[in-house]
């Protein structure tokens, strides 16, 4: 009799047990996919319907400039694994805000994984301006369209999109195939446009083809990021592009790739180790949005300094691999002596001391660099070697 009422016990409690377990996972899609550093200001929220969410991590930073936060999310639909979100979020300290969204699809399918902006009040029209290549994608010969009436679908460009309430500079929704060295292949003809419903809510259209991955960035103020009175800010603001002819993404700037660099096609950008967009802002008026990029660009510029002290090149350039057998993830002096001179620049205008660091860290590396990868001239200088690949240390790259 005892043994036939704890099978009757084991059976109730397991029957309770498979029953729960067929229960679906909670549905975090009604949650936004941001953190408290967005939904603090009251002022933009990011969210998607119709999914499950799974967040597989978080994490946080507190810089002196503002206050970062990125979070990643595994998506479902009817129980099946789609693809993953990764939403980086930063609240800078003069108000104004900044986010990245990459989605990663991991089926095809001819319905987009759609990301909803949401800014909270808004309540008029809004207008957008963005440049144009008459003379091909080269941004010395963009020029500005001039404001427009936002439509319902926006242009294909990154542009500025502002209101009586807001104002954005808001990239279109990228699509890139990742090639071999870190290099982006930008698959345009799969881009879609961005859904403007002219009440403050705007629809991110990302494709799901296995194998590419999407991103989009928007800096966001309650003011108005440009004066467009301003000549010499339109033009810098032009001239920075993050458009068609050089992108941003997590890492930093991506610039067409050279021809003499590996791997090559006409589509190919490879992230350049300087930050020239962020520098150019920094010292730059007439654009509150040079500010708020600007120190986006700084911690961008402090985060991928390698462990070595220095910003790696990670395209193969011929040249230096017939040459000297120098390979992808080498060291070029110009581009990194340049970002460091930019976080000199960032340090004596907003005294943030990750800025200064950086730039002391990269000069101890450039001093030790300077022993073993030199010659010396005839008046007792040094004429220090362009490139440099650590791997094998002892090559330089200059003929005396």
């Amino acid at each position: 009799m005892k043994s036939k009422s704890m099978f009757v016990l084991f059976f109730l409690v397991f029957s309770i047990y498979f029953i729960f377990s067929l229960q679906p996972t909670p549905n975090e899609s009604k949650y936004p996919l941001g953190g408290h550093s967005f939904e603090n200001g009251k002022k933009i929220s990011l969210s998607a319907s119709g999914y499950d969410f799974k967040r597989l991590y978080t994490g946080e930073k507190q810089y002196q400039l503002m206050d970062k936060q990125w979070f990643k999310w595994e998506v479902s639909k009817n129980r099946k694994t789609i693809g993953y979100i990764t939403i980086t979020q930063d609240a800078v300290y003069n108000g104004d805000f900044y986010y990245l969204a990459r989605y990663e699809p991991l089926t095809d399918s001819k319905q987009p994984f759609i990301l909803n902006i949401t800014l909270s009040g808004s309540t008029s029209p809004f207008y957008e301006n963005h440049a144009e290549y008459p003379k091909g994608i080269d941004m010395t010969e963009s020029v500005w369209q001039g404001r427009q009436s936002a439509r319902a679908h926006l242009s294909k460009y990154t542009a500025v999109v502002e209101n009586k309430q807001y104002s954005m500079w808001m990239s279109l929704a990228y699509v890139y195939r990742q090639r071999e060295r870190g290099v982006l292949e930008e698959l345009y003809n799969k881009v879609l446009p961005i859904r403007n419903d002219n009440r403050g809510n705007f629809s991110i259209y990302f494709p799901q083809h296995k194998g590419t991955v999407s991103e989009q960035w928007s800096v966001v103020s309650a003011s108005p990021l440009i004066d467009w009175n301003h000549k010499l800010a339109q033009t810098n603001l032009r001239m920075a592009d993050l458009n068609r002819a050089r992108k941003w993404s997590e890492d930093g700037m991506y610039f067409i790739t050279p021809t003499t660099y590996v791997p090559y096609a006409p589509n190919f950008f490879w992230r350049i180790p300087a930050q020239y967009v962020g520098e150019l802002f920094i010292r730059s008026e007439g654009a509150r949005v040079f500010e708020t990029f600007g120190i986006v660009s700084m911690y961008t510029a402090v985060n991928t300094l390698n462990k070595d002290g220095y910003w790696a090149s990670t395209p193969r350039s011929t040249m230096l691999y017939d040459d000297y057998k120098i390979d992808g993830g080498f060291y070029d002096t110009r581009f990194n002596t340049d970002t460091a001179l930019f976080m000199i620049r960032a340090y004596n205008k907003f005294k943030d001391q990750d800025a200064l660091n950086v730039a002391k860290t990269y000069g101890g590396f450039l001093i030790n660099y300077m022993k073993t990868h030199s010659f010396k001239t005839k008046n007792g200088g040094l004429l220090v070697c362009d490139y440099g690949n650590f791997e094998t240390p002892l090559i330089k790259t200059h003929m005396k």
